[in-house]
């Protein structure tokens, strides 16, 4: 506010899909790992997961400067999820076999 005057802009429209975006991102994320959830509780058996790690230099640099931590065999390294489809399948359409398969789920429970 200048001189009492509200100078505030309405959210725009792409304000507005831009927030409904981040918040599907932040719905569907692990707690566990961070990851999108529909990857890491899918049952479809032809998603794969392998752990890559990334080195680090400023990490490993670190690491060695600390005296008070144990020195570890490969300082650096962090392990990190990386999911592929063993049958090339694109990555994103497990998301949608991923909620069918939950809504399947909550329709049997219902029946029970």
């Amino acid at each position: 506010m200048i001189l009492g005057a509200d100078n505030r802009k309405a959210y725009s429209d792409m304000d507005v899909l831009l927030l409904q975006a981040y918040q599907t991102i932040q719905n569907e994320k692990c707690p566990q790992h961070g990851g999108p959830r529909w990857m890491c509780d899918h049952t479809d058996q032809s998603l794969r997961l392998r752990i890559d790690d990334d080195y680090c230099y400023v990490k490993a640099e670190l690491e060695e400067r600390e005296k008070s931590r144990a020195k570890k065999d490969e300082p650096g390294v962090m392990l990190r999820p990386v999911f592929y489809s063993a049958d090339g399948r694109d990555l994103s359409t497990y998301r949608a076999t991923y909620y069918e398969q939950k809504a399947r789920e909550a329709a049997e429970d219902a029946d029970d």
